[in-house]
Parts: C-alpha cells; sequence; structure tokens
C-alpha cells in the first residue's frame, strides 16, 4: 500500500463548503421562488406578493402566505386544488411543478454559489 500526501487541508475546505451551505442553498430557493413567481395564481396579486425564501444550515425554504393571514390559507388551497380554474393567470402546483421541472437549474445555481463562495469561479 503506498501512503499519499498532500498539502490540502480538506479539513479547512469541509468547513468553507459548510460556512458556505445557507447563502448556496438561498441561491437555488431564489431561482425556484423566481421560477415559481411565473406560475402563482392572480386575482390581486397578494399570493404572489407574499413569495419568500430563507435559509438556515442546510436546508432552505421558500414559502407563500402570511400564517394566520388569509392568503397563507389561500397558498395552500391555490396549490393544492388542481381543479381550480385561473382566469387571470397561475396554475395549481405552482411551487411544485417547477421544483420538479428545474431541479437540475436549481443545483447548478446552488453549485456556482458554492464555487464562489471557495473562489473557484
Amino acid at each position: 500500500m503506498t501512503a499519499w500526501e498532500s498539502d490540502i487541508d480538506l479539513k479547512a475546505i469541509a468547513d468553507q463548503i459548510t460556512e458556505a451551505a445557507p447563502e448556496a442553498l438561498l441561491a437555488g430557493a431564489d431561482l425556484l421562488l423566481e421560477r415559481s413567481n411565473a406560475l402563482v395564481p392572480v386575482e390581486s396579486g397578494a399570493l404572489k406578493d407574499t413569495g419568500r425564501t430563507s435559509a438556515d444550515g442546510l436546508e432552505a425554504v421558500v414559502t407563500y402566505g402570511e400564517p394566520g393571514q388569509r392568503t397563507g390559507f389561500a397558498a395552500i388551497q391555490q396549490h393544492e386544488h388542481t381543479e381550480y380554474h385561473h382566469p387571470s393567470g397561475g396554475q395549481a402546483k405552482f411551487l411544485e411543478q417547477p421544483f420538479l421541472s428545474e431541479t437540475q437549474a436549481i443545483g447548478e445555481a446552488i453549485a456556482s454559489a458554492l464555487r464562489k463562495a471557495l473562489g473557484s469561479e
């Protein structure tokens, strides 16, 4: 067996990735929000205006609706009820559909942000 040595500090790289992860995941969530906003059902625009992203540690979230407000209930109803008609634009599954169809682009946004944080982009 041959021993292998390197000047690369893998622990430091792992620490950099861990530190950069929330911002990188936020980049992916922001892209999902952008793509989802194009599909949000429109009546007054109130639901679309509540779209938010956040990241904490190794988790990023895209949300619509304000908890305890009409828009919170509307977000769930509009998302899940595929039988609803949206004459002013938008569709059901406005968050799920771009999440599934844009997986590669979301992954690329996350990877690009990580490369930038590591100084390799």
